[in-house]
């Protein structure tokens, strides 16, 4: 849909959050994690775009679903962790509770986000598996 403008700009929004982590001390440790996870969603966003089989989209769209559920997910709590650090800095709010958010924020990029860069190769495998079954097999 218009030439993937929708899903450009949010990549790209994304990759200003990777820039603006790794310039942050304290939450510069989240930027490689979700860097993969981008750059898995980059890959696989672009194999879908412009491969022509239909049952290759299919067969890759909830493995893609759950790659991008993850990025979008790591990305949203990488955001809160930037404004609860922001907060932090200003003397502003529960320091436990801001902490917290940051600690969350880690936590997500460290142990789930490589699983979307594990996704990346489903999504992209194609259908030719799916089909190496016989129907009447399946039937039977």
């Amino acid at each position: 849909m218009d030439g993937g403008a929708h899903w450009k700009t949010l990549l790209a929004d994304v990759r200003t959050t990777v820039a603006e982590l790794q310039s942050h001390a304290e939450l510069s440790t989240m930027a490689p994690w979700l860097e993969d996870a981008l750059a898995a969603a980059e890959t696989t966003t672009h194999w879908l775009a412009t491969t022509n089989d239909p049952d290759d989209k299919a067969a890759g769209a909830t493995p893609y679903l759950r790659l991008m559920g993850l990025m979008l997910g790591g990305w949203l709590l990488a955001r809160q962790a930037q404004a609860a650090a922001a907060m932090l800095g200003r003397g502003e709010g529960d320091p436990k509770f801001l902490n917290a958010k940051i600690s969350t924020a880690r936590f997500y990029a460290e142990q789930l986000l490589p699983q979307a860069t594990a996704l990346a190769g489903p999504v992209m495998r194609g259908a030719a598996l799916l089909y190496a079954i016989p129907e009447d097999v399946l039937a039977a």
